[in-house]
Order: C-alpha cells, then sequence, then structure tokens
C-alpha cells in the first residue's frame, strides 16, 4: 500500500467534517426525542429514525 501523506490528511479531514456533521444531526434529533418524550408523546412518533 503506498501510503500517501497529504491526500490521506484530507480525506481524514473531509471525513471528520462530515461525522461532526452527521453527530450534531444526530444530537438535534436526540434532543428532540427526548423533549417529545418528556411532553408524554409516544418515543416512536416524532423520533424521524
Amino acid at each position: 500500500m503506498v501510503y500517501l501523506p497529504v491526500i490521506d490528511m484530507v480525506r481524514k479531514g473531509q471525513n471528520i467534517g462530515r461525522l461532526r456533521k452527521q453527530g450534531a444531526a444526530l444530537q438535534v434529533r436526540m434532543d428532540d426525542i427526548l423533549v417529545t418524550s418528556r411532553m408524554g408523546m409516544p418515543s416512536g412518533e416524532g423520533s424521524g429514525l
């Protein structure tokens, strides 16, 4: 396997950026689920998962 540090770093940076965006979206979703469940709605409703 040929190791290209620059390309690898760029790819890792892009992957980290995507993971951070996905993680933030998941965090918001989890917060929404927790809020709706606290309001007394069934846990299945409004989860969007």
